[in-house]
C-alpha cells in the first residue's frame, strides 16, 4: 500500500512504528466516537500500512533467525 503523505516506514525504529500506531489507533476511536467515516477511512489506511510494516519486519528476522538450522541438521 503507498501513500504520497508518508515518509518511508523503513527508516522508523520498531518503537518508533509500535507508538505510531498506538496514536492512530486512537485517533481512530476519537473518529468514530464522532462519526467521521471519512476520516476513519484515511485513517484506517495509515495503521494498515503501518502493521504491514511491522509484519514484514516480523518476517524478514524470522528468516533471518533460521539460518542456524542448516548446521541442525546433517544428512548423509
Amino acid at each position: 500500500m503507498f501513500n504520497p503523505f508518508v515518509d518511508n516506514l523503513s527508516d522508523l525504529s520498531d518503537q518508533d512504528l509500535d507508538t505510531s500506531i498506538r496514536e492512530l489507533s486512537k485517533k481512530y476511536l476519537q473518529a468514530q466516537r464522532l462519526g467521521n467515516n471519512h476520516v476513519l477511512t484515511q485513517l484506517q489506511t495509515f495503521i494498515t500500512m503501518y502493521r504491514d510494516e511491522q509484519k514484514y519486519r516480523y518476517i524478514k528476522n524470522k528468516g533471518s533467525d533460521n539460518s542456524d538450522m542448516n548446521s541442525l541438521i546433517n544428512i548423509e
